[in-house]
């Protein structure tokens, strides 16, 4: 026998709704879902124009690998584990969301100065790279920089993914801020090592 098609939407009902605050936290490791962090970032760079950014994206390396040896419950448990540590390497008026899978975005407002971003990368790229369970990770992290690299969030985010995927290229566990010549080049001499 077929099932009752008018019994559906009230089987559908029963089940509890999700609050809308959740709806804007990634339901894994509670940060920032990618469409609330854009909102958050687009209202900044609109409301406060004159003021410096950094847009940091990073992923763990080989995080698949280690999915597949340690199992998925695993691979969950070292997700929540870096969106911890970030919250903790981030200021209040900060940013960070998980935007898919293991790659992370965060987003500074209002820098002092251009000159914190290599140390600030390089302290942040130590910090996320540990050993969890006796399972060694890596994280590969880009960076550019408001306005310099670009005026608008689809600007930034495209950057801060070229300079990623630069990092990536040259052998990962490595940060590399965006400029210009990662455009028509590929690489960039500012990705510094971990």
């Amino acid at each position: 026998p077929l099932m009752n098609y008018y019994a559906v939407p009230t089987l559908l009902t029963s089940f509890p709704t999700r609050r809308s605050s959740d709806l804007h936290r990634d339901a894994l490791t509670n940060l920032y879902t990618q469409t609330t962090a854009q909102k958050i970032i687009v209202q900044n760079i609109t409301n406060n124009p004159q003021t410096t950014g950094l847009m940091i994206m990073f992923d763990l390396d080989n995080f698949k690998r280690l999915n597949e040896k340690n199992g998925h419950l695993f691979g969950d448990q070292i997700l929540k584990h870096i969106a911890r540590l970030s919250e903790n390497n981030i200021r209040k008026m900060d940013i960070c969301s998980r935007i898919g899978g293991d790659r992370f975005l965060m987003y500074f407002s209002e820098l002092f100065s251009e000159e914190f971003i290599q140390p600030y990368c390089a302290s942040l790229t130590k910090a996320l790279t540990q050993k969890y369970k006796d399972s060694e990770y890596t994280v590969s992290m880009g960076a550019a920089m408001y306005p310099q690299d670009g005026t608008t969030y689809e600007e930034l985010f495209r950057h801060t993914s070229q300079a990623l995927e630069t990092s990536k290229r040259r052998g990962k566990n490595c940060f590399t801020r965006y400029h210009d010549s990662l455009s028509t080049q590929g690489f960039s001499p500012e990705a510094v090592p971990e």
